[in-house]
């Protein structure tokens, strides 16, 4: 049996026969409707609740990595600082004649120019330093 309907506008559409449970094809789908959008809401909120959490997760490892990181430099530093340190102990006891040594196979490693200019400008200062010291 089909039943006429008027939508909006005021035309007539005809449904077409009822389903089993007494309800117009027409009032069967758009009941589909709803729950297909009842699922839509239902699945749109899930993702977001899956979002964030993959976001808070990202954001708690990547401040995990950064205090690690952190950490790890700080420690290199401290040895890098102890272990000049250590040099220059050993460069304090050492003769002349080993430091002069030492001094050249430091020019000889230098790799660049811009690096021996500035071996070169940290002599003349050194240089200049002793001379004021001994003649005071």
């Amino acid at each position: 049996m089909a039943t006429a309907t008027k939508t909006k506008k005021g035309t007539e559409h005809k449904a077409a026969a009822k389903s089993g449970n007494g309800a117009s094809t027409l009032e069967y789908l758009q009941h589909a409707i709803e729950d297909i959008d009842h699922a839509r809401q239902h699945a749109v909120t899930e993702v977001r609740s899956a979002l964030d959490a993959a976001l808070d997760r990202l954001s708690s490892a990547a401040g995990d990595l950064r205090t690690r990181a952190e950490g790890e430099a700080s420690e290199l530093r401290q040895r890098a600082d102890d272990q000049t340190a250590d040099w220059q102990k050993s460069l304090e006891g050492a003769t002349e004649d080993m430091r002069r040594d030492l001094a050249r196979r430091a020019v000889r490693a230098q790799q660049t120019p811009e690096a021996l200019t500035e071996l070169s400008t940290e002599i003349r200062r050194r240089r200049e330093q002793l001379k004021r010291e001994h003649a005071a």
